[in-house]
C-alpha cells in the first residue's frame, strides 16, 4: 500500500512539472485546438486518480509478476512499461484524431517514459525498503 501512495504521489508531481510546466508551450503549440477542448480550470481530481490507477497496475506488476524490488530494476521497467502503453496509445489517438501531430507524439512517448521510469523506481525502491521494514517471526 505504501509503494501505491509513493507511485501516485510521485507520478501525480512530477506529470504536473512535466506535463504542466516544462511541456505546457509545446503541448499548445502542437495540438490542434478547437472550442471547448480545455476544462477550463482543469478537474485536478482526474488527474490524481488517474496517477493513483497507474502507480496501483505499476506495484501490482512489479509486486505480483515481476518482484521488483529496488529502484533500479523499478526505473527500467517503469520506462519499458510505460513507453509501449503510451506508444501504444497515442498511436491509435494519431490514427483516429486530428488532435495531435507527429512531432508532440514523439515527445509525449518519450516524456511518459521518463515519467514511468522514476515511478517505477520510486516504486520498486519502496516495494524493497517496505519488504526490509517487515519483521519477519
Amino acid at each position: 500500500m505504501l509503494a501505491v501512495l509513493a507511485a501516485t504521489v510521485i507520478g501525480f508531481l512530477l506529470g504536473w512539472l512535466i506535463f504542466g510546466v516544462v511541456l505546457a508551450d509545446f503541448y499548445k503549440n502542437n495540438t490542434t485546438f478547437y472550442q471547448g477542448l480545455m476544462k477550463d480550470p482543469p478537474f485536478f481530481l482526474g488527474f490524481l486518480l488517474g496517477s493513483l490507477y497507474l502507480g496501483i497496475l505499476i506495484v501490482y506488476i512489479f509486486d505480483r509478476w515481476v518482484k521488483i524490488d529496488n529502484f533500479t530494476s523499478g526505473l527500467y521497467q517503469g520506462f519499458i512499461i510505460y513507453f509501449l502503453m503510451i506508444l501504444s496509445f497515442d498511436t491509435f489517438m494519431y490514427a483516429s484524431m486530428n488532435l495531435f501531430n507527429i512531432g508532440i507524439i514523439i515527445v509525449d512517448v518519450i516524456a511518459n517514459a521518463v515519467l514511468g521510469g522514476i515511478v517505477g523506481g520510486v516504486a520498486g525502491w519502496v516495494l524493497g525498503n517496505g519488504k526490509k521494514l517487515t519483521p519477519t517471526l
